[in-house]
C-alpha cells in the first residue's frame, strides 16, 4: 500500500516538471511536499510531526492559492485555476489524512483489531467522504483534459500544448490515486 501511495505522488511531481511555464514551479513545489509527508508520515521514525506537516500542507495550499489568483488576475493563463484548485484540494486532503493517520487509540484498537489510526468513525466517514469527492473532481477534470487534448487534435494545435493537456490529466489522476491509496490506508483496519 506504501508503495500504491508514493509512487503515483512521485509521477505526480515527474508531470509537474513537464507541465507549462505558469504551472511548473507550483506544481513540483506542492508535488514534493505532499511526497515528502507522506514518505514521512510512513516512516518508522519521522522528521517532523504529523501536525508539523498537515499545518506545513495547508500553509501551502492557502498560498498557492493566493499566488495563483493575483498570477491569473495579471496574466491570465488555461488551466492555471483547475490545477491549482486540483492541487489546493490535495494538500488539504492530505493533511487531513496525515493527521488521521497519527491520531490516537481507537475502540477498535482497544478491541485487540489494529487500526491506522482514526480517531473515531465518524470521522472516517468524512474522510472517506472528503476523498470520493475529490476522486470525482478529479475525474470530471481528466474528462474535461481529453476533450481539450481532442479539440486541440482537431484544430491541428501544436503537439506541445497537445502532450501537455496528456500530463496534466496524468497529474490530476497521480494526486487522486495516491490521496485514495493514502485515505485506503488510513480509514480501513489492518
Amino acid at each position: 500500500m506504501h508503495g500504491g501511495m508514493l509512487v503515483p505522488a512521485s509521477v505526480s511531481v515527474c508531470c509537474a516538471v513537464g507541465a507549462p511555464r505558469a504551472q511548473r514551479v507550483q506544481g513540483v513545489i506542492v508535488g514534493v511536499a505532499m511526497l515528502l509527508a507522506m514518505a514521512d508520515g510512513i516512516a518508522a521514525s519521522p522528521v517532523l510531526p504529523a501536525i508539523v506537516w498537515a499545518a506545513l500542507l495547508v500553509l501551502l495550499a492557502i498560498s498557492t492559492s493566493a499566488i495563483s489568483s493575483v498570477g491569473q488576475r495579471r496574466h491570465p493563463v488555461a488551466g492555471v485555476t483547475k490545477m491549482t484548485t486540483h492541487r489546493a484540494l490535495a494538500l488539504i486532503l492530505t493533511a487531513s489524512l496525515i493527521v488521521a493517520g497519527c491520531t490516537g487509540p481507537t475502540a477498535s484498537t482497544a478491541a485487540g483489531a489494529h487500526h491506522h489510526g482514526v480517531g473515531g468513525e465518524a470521522f472516517a466517514l468524512v474522510l472517506v467522504v472528503a476523498t470520493t469527492l475529490y476522486v470525482g473532481y478529479s475525474a470530471v477534470a481528466i474528462w474535461r483534459g481529453v476533450r481539450a487534448r481532442n479539440r486541440a487534435r482537431d484544430y491541428r494545435s501544436h503537439d506541445r500544448q497537445r502532450h501537455r493537456l496528456s500530463l496534466g490529466a496524468i497529474d490530476i489522476a497521480a494526486m487522486a490515486a495516491s490521496t485514495s491509496v493514502m485515505a485506503i490506508m488510513v480509514t480501513l483496519p489492518s
